[in-house]
């Protein structure tokens, strides 16, 4: 399936291909991470547990619908663009949600460094994410394995998503 049929399909049934699929896996790792990474980077201003809650709920709604995004894109074609495609929507749509919400409802004194950090891990995530939803982990649906058989994959898929550069190095040297 190529990037554009995946786009229409999402435009001709949203709710069949996203809203139903909302991904709470991604949901509780994102929501938890990224409240971790808010607090830390506000903790001395007195106002972490803030930052730390208002990222957690807001990413609980944001991350299960990215990704459930991520999930309908996990094997268009090429894949370069279908995670292109998904970094820049998720860049532009929630990471300005998660500024505004920051700066003007919570008062983070450091929203944009916070958000700043959440988009350089988002691209870091989403690349991940497609890797191992390329895999088969961390789907839900009828493609989907329970959470604890994802969990007890994780290592490995780890192990190889950090050396998949370096064997793509091996083959192309011909070594």
């Amino acid at each position: 399936m190529t990037v554009k049929q995946v786009i229409d399909r999402i435009w001709a049934d949203p709710w069949g291909v996203i809203l139903s699929r909302w991904n709470y896996k991604s949901a509780m790792f994102g929501a938890f991470i990224r409240g971790v990474m808010f607090f830390l980077i506000n903790r001395k201003s007195g106002r972490g547990l803030a930052a730390m809650l208002a990222e957690f709920v807001f990413f609980t709604l944001a991350a299960g619908f990215f990704g459930a995004v991520t999930q309908a894109f996990r094997n268009a074609k090429p894949g370069w663009q279908a995670r292109l495609t998904v970094i820049s929507m998720v860049v532009c749509t929630m990471h300005t949600t998660e500024f505004l919400i920051h700066h003007f409802l919570v008062h983070t004194p450091k929203a944009l460094a916070g958000t700043l950090s959440s988009i350089c891990f988002t691209i870091l995530s989403t690349t991940f994410t497609f890797f191992i939803m390329s895999r088969g982990a961390m789907v839900v649906g009828e493609d989907g394995e329970p959470f604890l058989l994802d969990m007890k994959r994780m290592p490995a898929l780890v192990l190889s998503f950090v050396s998949a550069p370096f064997r793509a190095i091996v083959l192309k040297s011909g070594a």
